[in-house]
């Protein structure tokens, strides 16, 4: 087991892609892993499945712009031919579109590795916490009573 983790890691480190698959379950680690190597994910499945499986999705992290997003239809239907069309997409006009995924990628990187240096996974978690077990007036409620502390100014000199 521990041989093809490593081959797994020294895949991922030589991919510019991984295909994130629905599985038989919503936890997998192979985002996580993609993420890590910082390895565009290509999500195969509809909207309804991402938004279900992805951490802090749709609200705190847009992986409509940071992944490749592909119908599970079209992908089982003919993947070699939705790839390949994907791809040709992804390198018109001199790979702006590329560019932009990849730029999302590191913006939103923070958000869902918890190895980064400056990982805003604990926040995320807490957000996501209390925006499904509290009310929007709830939250504003305790907003109010109890302020987080503001960074003192500093003084120009």
């Amino acid at each position: 087991v521990r041989e093809s983790a490593v081959d797994n890691g020294e895949w991922l480190l030589q991919s510019r892609f991984s295909l994130f698959l629905r599985g038989d379950t919503l936890l997998s680690a192979r985002l996580a892993d993609a993420d890590w190597a910082g390895v565009l994910t290509a999500f195969v499945g509809e909207p309804v499945a991402w938004r279900q499986v992805l951490p802090f999705a749709p609200h705190l992290v847009r992986y409509d712009t940071r992944m490749l997003l592909l119908s599970e239809e079209a992908f089982l239907a003919d993947p070699e031919r939705l790839l390949a069309k994907r791809t040709d997409e992804l390198l018109a006009d001199n790979g702006a579109q590329l560019r932009a995924l990849y730029a999302a990628f590191w913006a939103t990187r923070r958000d869902v590795v918890w190895e980064a240096a400056d990982s805003r996974v604990a926040e995320n978690v807490l957000i996501s916490i209390a925006n499904r077990c509290f009310s929007d007036a709830a939250l504003r409620r305790v907003s109010a009573a109890c302020p987080l502390p503001r960074p003192a100014r500093r003084q120009r000199v």
